[in-house]
């Protein structure tokens, strides 16, 4: 919440090897939107926060002179094999 992160707490996830004993959903860091919200443990979230507001918005501000209004992100937490390595990631 100190880092302005919109989230909500879902049910713990438990998938084999695989899972988070605290997930949350982040539909927002400050004004910037998670497109789609993101499933993340919560030290995810805080260092994502930090990254976006300390890095990825002043750097769109530097370079393109505007703000950043959305991540449209590809993938959260998912319970998978790391290609060609066998090793979940």
């Amino acid at each position: 919440k100190q880092l302005g992160v919109v989230y909500q707490d879902v049910q713990p996830i438990h998938e084999g090897q695989c899972g988070i004993d605290f997930p949350v959903k982040v539909s927002a860091i400050g004004s910037v939107e998670m497109k789609p919200a993101a499933t993340l443990t919560c030290n995810m979230a805080a260092t994502f926060a930090a990254w976006t507001r300390n890095e990825l918005v002043p750097a769109a501000r530097w370079r393109y002179f505007s703000g950043v209004k959305a991540i449209h992100q590809g993938s959260s937490y998912s319970c998978r094999n790391i290609a060609g390595e066998g090793v979940l990631s």
